[in-house]
């Protein structure tokens, strides 16, 4: 629950589009996905990807991070393909 209230506070605060709003993000499909549910933290961590590599571009650290944990997500969905493809 405080996750999700912080990620709508931050669209509030700062717009769906806004890196602080894409941490959010991240962290809250990082919970999702630590307790089974990686098919709801696969769209989030692919928004916070697509944020990311608008504002900081390809090679950034957060970007990659965020790239990289989509692919945890495909792994804990048991889809080592798709992983590997990210």
């Amino acid at each position: 629950e405080i996750m999700r209230a912080t990620v709508q506070d931050m669209k509030r605060l700062h717009g769906d589009d806004h890196i602080l709003t894409a941490t959010a993000k991240q962290n809250l499909a990082s919970c999702y996905s630590e307790i089974g549910f990686p098919e709801v933290s696969l769209p989030l961590i692919a928004e916070v990807y697509a944020t990311r590599l608008k504002h900081l571009g390809p090679q950034h650290f957060e970007t990659l991070a965020a790239r990289h944990k989509e692919a945890h997500f495909e792994l804990d969905r048991g889809q080592p393909s798709r992983a590997a493809a990210r």
